[in-house]
């Protein structure tokens, strides 16, 4: 089951009218079941909540990107490993764009520059692989008559 539970009775934020909080983190809960409270949007107040979710986040979506890499990078030379590497390398763009927009507000600067380092390390792999693979096609194509 889940870690946390609401019920409507209990609940002691019912509605919220701060107007010092100027900046919840919303989310939409995508798992859904027919037997619970039916949640299509969901703003988080508590910073330190805000904090841990993102983080969350954060270390799923650098987990997948890790993954990925180390499926490019382990692959022999084929014609998949093309479109694998182009979508890595989109992908980490994409996450790349996502911690400098989306959860920039809401993350430590300290925490911003260790996931940007980690990214860094991920995308240079990733670059440094398309050249190998470009430069053996290279040497490949001019082998021939």
């Amino acid at each position: 089951m889940s870690k946390y539970k609401i019920d409507k009775d209990t609940c002691p934020y019912k509605e919220c009218n701060d107007l010092s909080i100027k900046d919840p983190f919303v989310m939409e809960p995508q798992n859904q079941s027919p037997d619970r409270i039916s949640v299509s949007k969901m703003e988080i107040m508590d910073g330190s909540i805000i904090d841990t979710i993102v983080k969350k986040k954060l270390a799923k979506q650098l987990s997948k990107l890790v993954s990925k890499t180390m499926l490019v990078l382990t692959e022999e030379d084929d014609e998949d490993e093309g479109e694998n590497l182009k979508e890595a390398l989109n992908e980490a763009a994409k996450f790349q764009n996502m911690l400098a927009t989306k959860y920039r507000r809401y993350l430590e600067r300290e925490y911003e520059l260790e996931q940007r380092a980690k990214l860094g390390a991920i995308v240079e792999e990733l670059k440094s692989k398309r050249l190998v693979r470009e430069s053996s096609e290279s040497n490949t194509s001019n082998k021939g008559r």
